[in-house]
């Protein structure tokens, strides 16, 4: 938040401007409307001779390193059963050119190839589960404002989604332009595709809700 900004405001307020003539000021000024509501927020809509400020509450340590950690497991767990799905197809159906191939396929038995993926599935999903519980609890008994590295580790996760569907683009259109689409590719696609748009879908209100307070 601009300084002179915040300086800006504490000034109309000291010389008897409301809240709305200020939002106005600001915005034939050129000011986002985020901005605008933004530094508005800090200061309480009532006539008074100066400025009143609302108090500002930080996320503490505890719930910056529960967010780090939520979307850590998060990852590792939604890699691991991407990899569980791939090696099974990749085991049991051909690609393209009919090849029992690909980035997931051993010449091991499919338990040994998946064991390690099990295991993480094992171990993170529950404290993907326990550890949403925990964030929002936190948030919900100490009316915390949302860390910022929340919303980054959001916008991240949607950018890596977003990557992921121009990869699934590209690929199709080469597989089809050089005759390799199978059924394998069409099936791992649509996983991809759908677990991307599950996540677009998921956090899209949260950041809707808390992206002007984060």
């Amino acid at each position: 938040m601009s300084e002179t900004l915040i300086d800006f405001v504490t000034d109309c307020y000291k010389a008897g401007k409301s809240h709305n003539e200020i939002r106005v000021v600001l915005s034939e000024a050129g000011w986002s409307t985020d901005q605008v509501d933004d530094v508005l927020g800090r200061f309480v809509d009532r006539s008074f001779p100066v400025a009143i400020p609302r108090p500002i509450v930080f996320a503490s340590p505890r719930l910056v390193f529960l967010n780090i950690f939520y979307f850590l497991v998060l990852y590792l767990s939604i890699f691991n059963v991407v990899a569980t799905l791939f090696t099974f197809l990749d085991q049991y159906l051909p690609d393209g050119l009919g090849r029992m191939a690909g980035a997931f396929y051993s010449s091991r038995s499919i338990g040994e190839a998946i064991r390690t993926y099990l295991a993480t599935i094992i171990c993170c999903v529950p404290l993907v589960w326990w550890s949403s519980r925990i964030i929002s609890k936190a948030m919900e008994e100490t009316k915390q404002r949302i860390p910022r590295i929340r919303l980054k580790l959001i916008y991240l996760t949607m950018f890596i989604g977003a990557c992921v569907m121009l990869g699934n683009a590209i690929c199709f259109i080469y597989y089809f332009l050089s005759g390799e689409l199978g059924l394998r590719f069409m099936i791992k696609v649509a996983i991809l595709s759908t677990l991307t748009l599950g996540l677009f879908t998921y956090y899209r209100v949260e950041i809707k809700q808390t992206e002007t307070k984060a």
